[in-house]
């Protein structure tokens, strides 16, 4: 399992890692609800070391579609309220 913090996803994709964190919670809370598990309340890392928080990779990219969707979302309403 490749790990990474949201420090270095934050580096690497040019987002705040507060936000990167805040979209973990969305996709665990998506897969926990599909699974049919409690859904985590905060964004549970795979592992702590050294009190550095690190998340799976594949949950990392997922976060990051999930804040593109978001942006996408919010330039198109953007979008429509000038077309107004």
């Amino acid at each position: 399992m490749d790990l990474q913090t949201t420090g270095y996803a934050a580096g690497l994709y040019q987002r705040d890692p507060r936000a990167i964190e805040s979209a973990i919670v969305v996709v665990q809370a998506e897969r926990a609800l599909a699974a049919g598990e409690p859904i985590p309340h905060a964004a549970q890392p795979a592992m702590i070391l050294n009190g550095k928080r690190y998340y799976a990779t594949d949950e990392i990219t997922a976060a990051i579609g999930e804040l593109a969707r978001h942006d996408a979302e919010k330039a198109v309403e953007k979008a429509n309220r000038a077309d107004v």
